[in-house]
């Protein structure tokens, strides 16, 4: 990494592209963050904060100047024991379901959306990944309810790369 000179832009400011690479290559920082929400850099190469409360986490980096939307954020599940049954997802305990954080965390994995041509994708509420997809909207809300989860919980998005007019 070259060194950032007095008044100049950072490079990762300019890249707004998480690395997914970065990311993988870095998972290891998140060792000492169980049962918090991360903010990573935008290219995967560090974490910028970290917090048991999102809301905390989002006000005091806007406080410090910076633009929330700007960081990619991640939940880090407590450890539990194997023998120990998985909680429900994080954001169901949230009041605003983690909407504040969809637009960032979905435009850092808008990549995921190849191969969903012609498809309703279900986004998690917090845009950090697909819950589910299908071309009939009805199939799709029958196989989140059928799994016990309510599809207002979810966001919605139409995939086409036709030219809307």
């Amino acid at each position: 990494m070259s060194e950032q000179k007095k008044d100049e832009v950072p490079w990762w400011l300019i890249d707004q592209g998480l690395s997914r690479e970065n990311r993988k290559k870095n998972a290891h920082v998140l060792s000492g963050d169980e049962g918090k929400h991360v903010a990573w850099l935008p290219d995967g190469s560090g974490i910028r904060d970290a917090d048991a409360d999102i809301r905390e986490l989002w006000v005091r980096i806007r406080e410090s100047g910076e633009e929330p939307c700007r960081y990619y954020y991640e939940y880090c599940e407590p450890r539990r024991a194997e023998s120990q049954p998985a909680s429900p997802p994080w954001w169901r305990s949230d009041p605003w379901l983690c909407a504040h954080q969809w637009m960032a965390n979905r435009n850092h994995n808008c990549d995921l959306l190849l191969g969903y041509e012609g498809k309703l994708v279900a986004w998690y509420p917090d845009g950090s990944g697909i819950r589910d997809a299908d071309e009939d909207p009805g199939a799709l809300e029958a196989r989140i309810k059928a799994s016990g989860d309510d599809p207002e919980w979810y966001r919605y998005e139409y995939v086409s790369t036709m030219a809307q007019v």
